[in-house]
């Protein structure tokens, strides 16, 4: 079983004359976790424009590393 891994993910997104700017805490190893669902749901629960879920979706996964990526891990 994997420890917990989290990545923070800051959003800073412009579309037309609006911006969001949000920030979330993603589980990395949780396999179920779909950046492109999360970011659809995102969308209708702050009843933002449809057109920025794609944007949410790449922003997480640039910021996020894969679970297979080597993580520092510091000394206790």
């Amino acid at each position: 079983m994997f420890a917990k891994q989290t990545a923070a993910c800051r959003l800073d997104i412009p579309l037309g004359s609006m911006r969001l700017h949000d920030q979330l805490v993603w589980d990395v190893n949780d396999s179920a976790a779909d950046p492109d669902l999360f970011a659809t749901a995102m969308c209708v629960e702050q009843s933002l424009d449809r057109a920025f879920a794609p944007l949410i979706a790449w922003h997480i996964r640039d910021q996020v590393p894969s679970p297979e990526a080597p993580m520092h891990v510091l000394p206790e």
